[in-house]
């Protein structure tokens, strides 16, 4: 799936060239640095083509450098597609759509209709000019193929994105020096395909949205983002707050965390989520639960311990599902909560006809956690931005027996865990550990939590919104690490704000369900 850019395959769309003249900063100064005006000239405008199955969207292709601080060194293209208004004389603006990263985002704004984001809020369709920017190094397409969607630049590396012969969980000296090299060997494949690696930081995302902004000739965005892409929009806000005309977040990090704290932290909120999935399998207004009337707890060790003992090969044969890949795979499907079509059903499904034997839908999940388009680019981004290391095996030790003495059933899965142990030995220094960009002189911004969000526990969420000069809190009372997705309560909050730029009252709270 990973293909070196080239000139080939670009139809009709005509890149354009953006570059940034900024003074190279270093450390925390990333984000707090003064950032330098846009070339905004004849050179920056987009070249826009029909795209999309009914040619009712349009795309283009946008270069911008590889390393900011060298704004005249290599660069990278970006795919971007976007839906005009529906409405022109009720347009309001640009609308940024950033579902988070390793994404496909431009095939999925070319969708009809911008797929569930229409049909959940058309206001904002019929309002906003909708763009979406697939991220540098790529992304996991989520749906069908658009036609005329031009593929931006792929990170390329010479291994998998995830290792299934090293333990993440490593329990001897030997182990932890296995996973170290491993990484090491990893990250340093990617960066024989050049520097990309090295600048799939949350601040690089960001100004690659300013160069889209300024190429779309607008003076202010609104934006939505979600996971990872809360920390890119938060960090826009930072260095870029005249630029803001609305923003929402839904479900972001504390990056004032320690790595330790976030880890506790969310091992906790998974192991939580398991009970609170267990509770809704056996709620008698639930449908088609396949572990109705059964202990769930039980089910799930018992697939867990079953793959241990029998792995079974990845789809192509390139690795193996063990009990470690199945747990966080799971975990994964504990976060997404009680929605239709990719929640918790499909959850349940997978457990159960795994302890049958059938691993065909356990299979099938991988891609949306560790296959190379979806997790290279995130794996990356996690560990420029968190910095999640760990001195030494006496220490990794000590968070592997905190971590399962808080999370024994879910065997201590998180996704801070994941990046942690991922990211040990990377070659590439992070740019900014354990910082949350400063966002002050924008309007308002929303920030969205659930109270049981296993990706981004709640009370880290209302620690976000205090750190924001001017934000606004929504609480969801319900399940699942994208808010919008599960209540159509936040879905009209959400729509409300955008079009109004006027935040919820304080205590805005919308309840759980329905689905």
């Amino acid at each position: 799936m990973r293909t070196s850019h080239s000139g080939t395959g670009r139809g009709l769309l005509v890149r354009s060239i953006v570059r940034l003249s900024v003074a190279p900063c270093v450390a925390l100064a990333v984000i707090g640095c003064a950032s330098q005006p846009l070339d905004t000239s004849a050179d920056a405008a987009l070249r826009w083509q029909p795209c999309g199955q009914d040619g009712a969207q349009q795309c283009a292709l946008l270069d911008v450098p590889v390393d900011w601080a060298d704004p005249q060194g290599d660069t990278i293209t970006l795919s971007i597609s976007r839906h005009l208004a529906a409405d022109p004389a009720s347009r309001v603006g640009a609308l940024f759509f950033t579902p988070g990263p390793g994404v496909d985002v431009a095939a999925m704004v070319a969708s009809p209709g911008v797929g569930f984001l229409g049909a959940a809020a058309p206001g904002l369709l019929r309002s906003f000019d909708i763009v979406g920017v697939t991220p540098r190094g790529g992304g996991l397409l989520l749906g069908e193929e658009q036609p005329g969607v031009a593929q931006g630049t792929l990170l390329r590396c010479d291994a998998p994105a995830h290792d299934t012969e090293v333990s993440l969980f490593p329990q001897t000296q030997a182990a932890y020096e296995a996973l170290v090299a491993s990484n090491r060997a990893y990250a340093e494949g990617c960066l024989a395909h050049g520097k990309l690696l090295a600048h799939m930081d949350a601040a690089s995302h960001a100004r690659d949205m300013e160069a889209v902004r300024a190429a779309l000739g607008e003076d202010t965005v609104s934006w939505v983002a979600w996971t990872y892409f809360d920390r890119v929009a938060l960090t826009y806000a930072a260095l870029y707050p005249e630029h803001i005309r609305a923003m929402a977040v839904d479900g972001p990090l504390d990056g004032s965390q320690s790595m330790r704290q976030m880890v506790s932290a969310q091992a906790a909120a998974v192991e939580l989520e398991l009970r609170r999935f267990a509770a809704w399998c056996d709620d008698a207004e639930t449908e088609g639960c396949a572990l109705e009337g059964e202990d769930v707890a039980e089910a799930y060790a018992a697939v867990l311990e079953q793959l241990d003992q029998q792995p079974v090969p990845l789809p192509g044969g390139h690795g193996w599902i063990r009990g470690q890949e199945a747990a966080f795979m799971l975990m994964n499907g504990l976060e997404v909560g009680p929605i239709e079509f990719f929640g918790w059903g499909v959850y349940a499904s997978a457990v159960q006809q795994a302890r049958q034997g059938n691993t065909e839908t356990l299979a099938s999940l991988y891609a949306y956690t560790w296959g190379d388009s979806f997790y290279g680019p995130y794996r990356a981004a996690t560990c420029l931005d968190l910095s999640p290391q760990v001195p030494g095996h006496e220490e990794m030790m000590a968070r592997i027996d905190a971590v399962t003495e808080i999370a024994p059933l879910t065997r201590g899965a998180t996704e801070a865990w994941e990046a942690m142990s991922a990211c040990l030995g990377w070659p590439v220094a992070p740019v900014d550990p354990h910082a949350s960009p400063s966002v002050r002189g924008t309007p308002p911004i929303l920030v969205i939590g659930s109270r049981y969000n296993p990706y981004a526990p709640y009370e880290g969420v209302v620690a976000v919104a205090h750190q924001i000069e001017q934000s606004a809190l929504l609480t969801h009372d319900g399940d699942g690490h994208i808010a919008f997705t599960a209540s159509p309560c936040v879905v009209d909050h959400v729509q409300r704000y955008l079009l109004s730029a006027t935040p919820p009252p304080p205590g805005a709270e919308c309840p759980a369900g329905p689905e």
